[in-house]
C-alpha cells in the first residue's frame, strides 16, 4: 500500500521536495499504550494535511470490531480519513461496507478499538 500511495504522489507532484512520503508502520496484535498515542500522533498529522491513512484490519473471528463484519477470519484495507477528540475517535470508510458511510471507532484502548483492529498487521501513513 506504501509504494502505491507513494506513487501517486509522485504522480502528482514529482519530485516536490515539500511532498510528505507515506510509511508503513507494523502494529503488534497487543499494541502498547506507546504505540497507541503513536498512532494518535500519525492520524492527526496525516488528516491535518489532507492525507488520509491506510489500516490494514485484521480478524481471527473471535474479534469482530464492526458489527457489520463477518465472524470469521479475514483481513482488508479501511480507510482512516477523519478524527475526532485531538485524534481519540478515528472515522473510517470500509468500502468493503458501503463507501461514503462512516464509522466512528475509538483510536485506542483495548479490544474493539481501532488500533486492535489492524493489530498483527498495521497501518500507513
Amino acid at each position: 500500500m506504501q509504494d502505491v500511495f507513494n506513487w501517486r504522489l509522485y504522480q502528482q507532484g514529482g519530485n516536490d521536495p515539500n511532498n510528505e512520503w507515506y510509511t508503513s508502520t507494523v502494529v503488534p496484535a497487543s499494541p502498547s499504550s506507546a504505540q497507541g498515542s503513536t498512532y494518535k500522533i500519525d492520524l492527526v498529522f496525516d488528516i491535518s494535511y489532507y492525507y488520509p491513512e491506510a489500516l490494514n484490519q485484521y480478524s481471527t473471528g473471535r474479534d469482530n470490531h464492526l458489527p457489520y463484519q463477518p465472524a470469521s477470519a479475514w483481513q482488508h484495507w479501511i480507510v482512516g480519513r477523519v478524527y475526532s477528540s485531538s485524534g481519540a475517535v478515528t472515522i473510517v470508510n470500509d468500502p468493503g461496507w458501503s463507501v461514503g458511510n462512516d464509522r466512528y471507532v475509538t483510536s485506542v484502548g483495548g479490544a474493539g478499538t481501532i488500533i486492535y483492529m489492524f493489530g498483527g498487521h498495521g497501518y500507513t501513513w
